[in-house]
């Protein structure tokens, strides 16, 4: 699953070289491939990313898929795991610590969701639903 970075037809050959197939949701993904500081582009909590994390063991960056395919194989994905020190600051949270922990935190509750003034950011209504369902 691709977010923040363009599924490319080069990105799409490197992902046969290690036997990967893209997917469209979060819940089929193993992987999800984000654009990481180092790629020149800042982590960005997508709604794919929210929704991931509730699902999936492993976002990486971009190098992860151009390397493992180099070498032919994928590689250990620990080294490529996104992580923005500066992101992670500001919503206080830990990469790995989200990624570890696979508790469902919305699970059992009912989430009511209602309009918003125009000036409130807040997610697609969409996005919304994807997070939401992802989290329990």
């Amino acid at each position: 699953l691709f977010t923040n970075c363009a599924a490319t037809a080069t990105g799409k050959k490197e992902m046969a070289k290690i036997g990967a197939v893209e997917v469209t949701s979060v819940s089929q993904a193993t992987h999800v491939v984000a654009s990481a500081a180092k790629d020149k582009m800042p982590f960005k909590r997508s709604a794919k990313v929210m929704a991931a994390i509730s699902f999936c063991p492993k976002i990486v960056d971009m190098a992860w898929l151009v390397e493992s395919a180099a070498a032919g194989f994928a590689l250990d994905e620990d080294a490529y795991i996104v992580r923005s020190p500066d992101a992670e600051s500001k919503y206080n949270f830990k990469m790995d610590d989200a990624l570890a922990d696979k508790t469902k935190v919305l699970a059992g509750l009912a989430v009511y969701c209602t309009e918003v003034p125009k000036n409130v950011k807040v997610p697609p209504s969409a996005d919304m639903k994807l997070i939401g369902e992802s989290a329990g």
